[in-house]
Formats: C-alpha cells, structure tokens, sequence
C-alpha cells in the first residue's frame, strides 16, 4: 500500500487526499456492509487541501430510529474507529486523525433539514 501511496504522490502533485478519503470511506462501508442499523449513504467535506484536520465525515442511515439504535448499540464509535484506520492505512496524516469530525446521521433528518447542503452548512 505505502508503493501505492508514493507512485500516486509522484503522479498527482498537490493534495492526494481527494483520493485518500474516498478510498477510506469506501473500505469503511465494505467492512460495515452487514451492520445494524445499515448504512445508507455518505458524505465529506473540507479544506483538507488546506490542512488534513479540515475534513468531515457524516455516514448516514435511514430513520431517526436507525440512529438512536446505532448509537445504542456502538455503532456510531466502531464507524469512527474503522473509518479512522481506513484512513490511516491509505496514508491519511495519524497526527490529525483524533482532530477531524466523523459522525453519523439519518436520512430523516437531513432530508427535513432540506437536504445535505441546507442541513450541514
């Protein structure tokens, strides 16, 4: 993985983290693909062009009652946990990874919220 890393830090000069995070975010969701509550969806964003702890994560599930299970039952820590190895492991900077914002949240809720961009911003 680290010859991964270099030969794309050698081909894409500048921030390979647009790469990096959606590689990360995809391994976390294969490897919580039979959870419960399911996962649904995602989203990221951020300046972490500008610096690697500029970075958001939101997972989603469906209902609000998804969520209160998936924060029951530890849902909501395992995500962050695995998605803050995820990371590490594409070769997202360790020193900032307690520092960025991973946290989860139902379709319900942003979607009466008006929808990602009106809910998160």
């Amino acid at each position: 993985m680290r010859l991964i890393y270099l030969l794309l830090r050698v081909l894409l000069p500048g921030s390979i983290y647009g790469i990096v995070v959606p590689l990360a975010i995809l391994g976390t969701r294969r490897e919580l693909r039979s959870c419960s509550p399911e996962i649904v969806g995602n989203l990221h964003y951020g300046a972490n062009y500008i610096d690697a702890k500029n970075l958001v994560i939101w997972y989603f599930v469906r209902t609000n009652v998804d969520l209160e299970k998936a924060k029951e039952n530890g849902l909501e820590q395992e995500v962050k946990a695995k998605t803050q190895t995820s990371l590490a492991h594409y070769g997202y900077p360790k020193s900032v990874l307690s520092e960025i914002h991973i946290g989860m949240e139902s379709r319900e809720n942003v979607n009466k919220g008006g929808g990602e961009w009106q809910y998160f911003h």
